[in-house]
C-alpha cells in the first residue's frame, strides 16, 4: 500500500488529534415535549423513566437535556425557582422576626412575670453554685 492510499483512509495530513470529533446532537426546532423532558429531569427522574412517560428513547432524552438549548432552559428554570424560593424565604423570615420581637416585648412588659421572678429570687438567697 502506498502512502497516498493510507492518507485517504485516515485523517487528512496535518490535521490535529480530536479535530475529527462528531458534533453533539442539537434540535433544529424546539418542541413543547422537550420542555416536559426538561421539567421531569429537573424533578429528578431518570432518562429511562422520562422516556417511558413521553414515549422517547432514553438516549434521545439525554440528547435533548445535554443540548445547548436544553442546558439554557434548565438554567432558566432553576434561576426562576431560586428567585421564587428566595422571595418566599425573605417573607417568612420577616414574619418570624416580627413575631419574635412581639414575644420579647411581651415578656419584657409583663409585670406579673417580673413580680414572680423577683419574689422567687428573694426567697432563695442561697448561692446556686
Amino acid at each position: 500500500m502506498g502512502t497516498s492510499l493510507m492518507r485517504e483512509r485516515g485523517r487528512p495530513k496535518g490535521s490535529r488529534n480530536g479535530s475529527h470529533m462528531i458534533m453533539p446532537w442539537q434540535p433544529l426546532t424546539w418542541l413543547p415535549i422537550y420542555d416536559t423532558m426538561i421539567a421531569l429531569h429537573i424533578a429528578g427522574h431518570s432518562y429511562k423513566l422520562i422516556g417511558a412517560q413521553v414515549n422517547y428513547h432514553p438516549i434521545q432524552i439525554g440528547n435533548v437535556i445535554r443540548s445547548n438549548e436544553g442546558q439554557k432552559r434548565i438554567k432558566e428554570y432553576l434561576d426562576a425557582s431560586r428567585k421564587l424560593s428566595l422571595a418566599s424565604d425573605t417573607k417568612s423570615l420577616s414574619d418570624v422576626k416580627s413575631k419574635a420581637i412581639e414575644r420579647v416585648a411581651a415578656v419584657i412588659n409583663d409585670d406579673d412575670l417580673w413580680r414572680r421572678i423577683t419574689h422567687s429570687e428573694s426567697q432563695s438567697l442561697a448561692p446556686l453554685y
